[in-house]
Protein backbone atom coordinates (compact mmCIF):
# COMPACT_ATOMS: atom_id res chain seq x y z
CA UNK A 1 0.00 0.00 0.00
CA UNK A 2 1.02 3.76 -0.56
CA UNK A 3 0.22 6.87 0.73
CA UNK A 4 0.30 9.60 -1.50
CA UNK A 5 -0.86 13.68 -1.18
CA UNK A 6 -2.14 14.83 -4.42
CA UNK A 7 -1.56 18.38 -5.15
CA UNK A 8 -5.42 19.27 -5.32
CA UNK A 9 -6.02 17.18 -2.42
CA UNK A 10 -4.28 18.07 1.44
CA UNK A 11 -6.63 14.81 2.36
CA UNK A 12 -4.30 11.26 2.01
CA UNK A 13 -5.06 9.58 -0.68
CA UNK A 14 -4.48 5.63 -0.37
CA UNK A 15 -3.84 3.28 -3.51
CA UNK A 16 -3.10 0.07 -3.07
CA UNK A 17 -1.02 -1.22 -5.65
CA UNK A 18 -0.90 -5.06 -4.86
CA UNK A 19 -2.89 -7.84 -5.46
CA UNK A 20 -6.66 -8.09 -6.85
CA UNK A 21 -9.29 -5.80 -7.40
CA UNK A 22 -6.61 -2.45 -6.85
CA UNK A 23 -8.41 0.53 -5.59
CA UNK A 24 -7.90 4.36 -5.00
CA UNK A 25 -9.53 5.35 -1.46
CA UNK A 26 -9.67 9.20 -1.31
CA UNK A 27 -9.94 10.56 2.64
CA UNK A 28 -11.38 13.92 2.88
CA UNK A 29 -12.60 15.76 6.30
CA UNK A 30 -16.82 16.23 6.13
CA UNK A 31 -17.88 19.87 5.21
CA UNK A 32 -14.33 20.89 4.33
CA UNK A 33 -13.88 22.66 1.36
CA UNK A 34 -12.87 19.80 -0.89
CA UNK A 35 -15.89 17.60 0.31
CA UNK A 36 -18.12 21.02 -0.68
CA UNK A 37 -16.55 21.90 -3.76
CA UNK A 38 -16.52 17.07 -4.56
CA UNK A 39 -20.43 17.31 -4.47
CA UNK A 40 -21.03 20.79 -6.55
CA UNK A 41 -18.55 18.66 -9.16
CA UNK A 42 -20.39 15.58 -9.16
CA UNK A 43 -24.34 17.97 -8.80
CA UNK A 44 -22.96 20.45 -11.90
CA UNK A 45 -22.31 17.00 -14.07
CA UNK A 46 -25.63 15.25 -13.38
CA UNK A 47 -27.42 18.56 -14.30
CA UNK A 48 -24.99 19.38 -16.93
CA UNK A 49 -25.41 16.17 -19.94
CA UNK A 50 -22.97 18.44 -22.09
CA UNK A 51 -20.43 18.97 -19.10
CA UNK A 52 -20.44 15.29 -18.28
CA UNK A 53 -19.61 13.97 -21.62
CA UNK A 54 -16.87 16.96 -21.91
CA UNK A 55 -15.57 15.24 -18.39
CA UNK A 56 -15.83 11.92 -19.98
CA UNK A 57 -13.69 12.80 -23.13
CA UNK A 58 -11.02 14.55 -20.99
CA UNK A 59 -11.07 11.62 -18.87
CA UNK A 60 -10.39 8.46 -21.89
CA UNK A 61 -7.84 11.36 -23.29
CA UNK A 62 -6.16 10.94 -19.98
CA UNK A 63 -6.00 7.25 -19.81
CA UNK A 64 -4.60 7.29 -23.87
CA UNK A 65 -2.07 8.94 -23.73
CA UNK A 66 -0.60 7.35 -21.03
CA UNK A 67 -2.37 8.35 -17.71
CA UNK A 68 -2.97 4.88 -16.08
CA UNK A 69 -1.35 5.78 -12.46
CA UNK A 70 -3.43 7.67 -9.97
CA UNK A 71 -1.24 11.08 -9.51
CA UNK A 72 -0.27 11.39 -13.74
CA UNK A 73 -4.38 10.56 -14.12
CA UNK A 74 -5.36 12.98 -11.77
CA UNK A 75 -2.48 15.77 -13.24
CA UNK A 76 -3.58 15.25 -16.80
CA UNK A 77 -7.54 15.81 -15.75
CA UNK A 78 -6.44 18.72 -13.58
CA UNK A 79 -6.81 22.05 -16.74
CA UNK A 80 -10.22 20.33 -17.09
CA UNK A 81 -11.39 20.05 -13.41
CA UNK A 82 -10.26 23.44 -12.81
CA UNK A 83 -12.34 24.72 -15.24
CA UNK A 84 -15.49 22.61 -14.93
CA UNK A 85 -14.96 23.71 -11.45
CA UNK A 86 -15.25 27.00 -12.24
CA UNK A 87 -18.23 26.54 -14.53
CA UNK A 88 -19.97 24.80 -11.32
CA UNK A 89 -19.48 27.40 -9.04
CA UNK A 90 -21.11 29.91 -11.48
CA UNK A 91 -24.18 27.33 -12.16
CA UNK A 92 -24.44 26.80 -8.50
CA UNK A 93 -24.83 30.78 -8.06
CA UNK A 94 -27.24 31.33 -10.74
CA UNK A 95 -29.56 28.65 -8.94
CA UNK A 96 -29.48 30.43 -5.66
CA UNK A 97 -30.30 34.23 -7.63
CA UNK A 98 -33.53 32.45 -9.46
CA UNK A 99 -34.77 31.72 -6.20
Amino acid sequence: MSILVKPRCPAACISESAGSPNFNLAVVIVGDLLWNENLLFRDYLRNNPAAAAGYEREKRQAITGGATMLLAYSQAKDDCVTRMLAEAHTWQMSKKTKK
